[in-house]
């Protein structure tokens, strides 16, 4: 009897089965791995789902043995999730560097942009009273920076952006253990609406709860926190509107940035050309070394927000503190004008494909206006002595550099 040959029975039985569970399963896990690149997930959950559509593709090529045209469809779906995804990490993207927003404090814990009380005046950043010597720029270098214009000369005006004469008088009498985050919402419509429209935006409203912690009772200690809690709010609502690599930064309610997220390199590479000064401040360590110092220039970007939200809301409340109370509202905006000029000497000078690509990108120009609406925020703080620390040696420093952003005015 002559044998016959095998048939593929198991093909011819489970290959209509086989194709759905193939097309679900590479479906889905696009849509996975979408979603975690949208979202900057860490690599793990980003090449998880490739791994384990091969494992699926593998499966069903051994189980129902398809046909040769069956196995050409298939390898082209696979290639086609690895190559968008590849496309996705590689074309001029960082979504594998992405760190979790952090102000570098947990919950009860001061950040470097919360409020300090002092009974003195801070520390000069040497002995002596004077700074360390800054460093020259390099001939052929850009002009030096120039000192921060008051707000109705500079090319940002930001004059009515806090109302800080808002009275809230009334607010301040019936605060309490009851009532303290609907007094804090109300504070900030009052007197800057932008931080009120930034708290509005998220979805899980208790985030904003977490920043407080003494000043869920205590007016003096809410009006320093309420600058931290405006911030991380602010990195929060950028994260919720970001599409792809299209990062956003929430300035308020009727302005809004965003641009494609170029290839850049850590921002822990500019700390040792910081000056000494500049090191020893906690705004370094916390957010050029380790896993923060891991990311890119668009969080440098971000934070110049969110501190320029931070002191806005400090120069609003500012005549709310005691006497004897200081706070760091200036002094985190400044060190990240002092990053920001920083990075971009490194790049121009060690980096140039990556200085070309910020230069000649939307990046460019939202650098620009962020910068420029920074200064804005530092002048009208000016009149308030008790919202700086270090701000003064910072001043400084930011003065003695070179003014790389210059480059990206066009």
């Amino acid at each position: 009897m002559r044998e016959e040959p095998p048939t593929g029975g198991g093909r011819r039985s489970g290959g209509a089965l086989g194709w759905v569970i193939v097309l679900a399963v590479l479906g889905g896990l696009s849509v996975l791995a979408w979603l975690a690149i949208d979202r900057g997930l860490p690599s793990a959950w980003i090449l998880a789902p490739l791994a384990v559509a091969l494992l699926a593709v593998e499966v069903v090529i051994s189980r129902w043995r398809p046909s040769a045209t069956t196995r050409a469809v298939l390898a082209v779906l696979f290639v086609t999730l690895a190559g968008t995804v590849a496309w996705q990490l590689g074309a001029g993207t960082r979504p594998l560097d992405w760190r979790p927003f952090d102000s570098g404090a947990g919950p009860g814990e001061p950040g470097p942009l919360a409020g300090t009380p002092v009974m003195q005046p801070a520390v000069p950043a040497t002995p002596g009273g004077t700074s360390a010597p800054i460093p020259t720029a390099p001939p052929g270098a850009p002009p030096r920076a120039q000192p921060i214009a008051p707000p109705a000369s500079g090319p940002y005006d930001c004059s009515q952006v806090v109302r800080a004469d808002a009275d809230i008088d009334a607010i301040r009498s019936a605060f309490g253990a009851t009532n303290w985050r609907a007094s804090m919402v109300e504070v900030l419509d009052r007197r800057y609406p932008d931080g009120a429209w930034i708290v509005r935006q998220l979805r899980d409203q208790s985030f904003f709860d977490r920043w407080f912690v003494m000043g869920r009772g205590d007016w003096a200690a809410a009006m320093t926190e309420l600058g931290t809690a405006v911030h991380e709010s602010a990195h929060i609502v950028g994260l919720l509107q970001r599409r792809g690599f299209t990062h956003v930064l929430a300035l308020g309610e009727r302005e809004r940035l965003s641009f494609p997220i170029p290839r850049t390199f850590h921002r822990a590479e500019i700390l040792d050309d910081l000056p000494a000064e500049v090191r020893r401040l906690s705004y370094s360590s916390t957010y050029l070394e380790g896993q923060s110092g891991a990311q890119g220039f668009e969080m440098v970007l971000d934070e110049l927000n969110a501190y320029t939200h931070s002191l806005y809301v400090a120069t609003a409340v500012a005549r709310e503190l005691p006497g004897n109370m200081r706070q760091s509202g200036r002094d985190g905006l400044l060190a990240f004008l002092v990053f920001t000029q920083t990075y971009l000497r490194v790049a121009r000078v060690q980096h140039p494909a990556a200085h070309e690509a910020i230069k000649n990108g939307e990046i460019g120009r939202a650098t620009v206006q962020l910068y420029d609406r920074a200064e804005c925020a530092l002048a009208l703080s000016a009149p308030h002595q008790n919202i700086g620390i270090d701000d003064e040696m910072l001043r400084g420093v930011l003065r003695g550099m070179s003014d790389e952003v210059a480059a990206l005015r066009r």
